[in-house]
């Protein structure tokens, strides 16, 4: 069951501390259980704040070759 409403199946797994490349390599942030929490698709659209845009907003940018360009965090 997801671990903040405790009413739907949970599907994603979410980091409480956000992956960045600063520590994405840290597995005390990326592998350590304590940072992991099992949460249904709703809850972690509201944990990102994706519930609360109006217009959907890209969540990867393309730069003119097609390679990806990091999102800072604050997006």
């Amino acid at each position: 069951m997801c671990e903040v409403c405790r009413q739907m199946p949970g599907v994603i797994v979410h980091h409480k501390v956000h992956l960045t490349p600063d520590n994405i390599t840290d597995p005390d942030v990326s592998l350590a259980h304590s940072n992991l929490q099992l949460v249904c698709k709703h809850c972690h659209d509201v944990i990102h704040g994706y519930c609360e845009q109006s217009v959907r907003l890209a969540r990867v940018s393309f730069d003119a070759d097609g390679n990806p360009v990091p999102k800072s965090q604050d997006d």
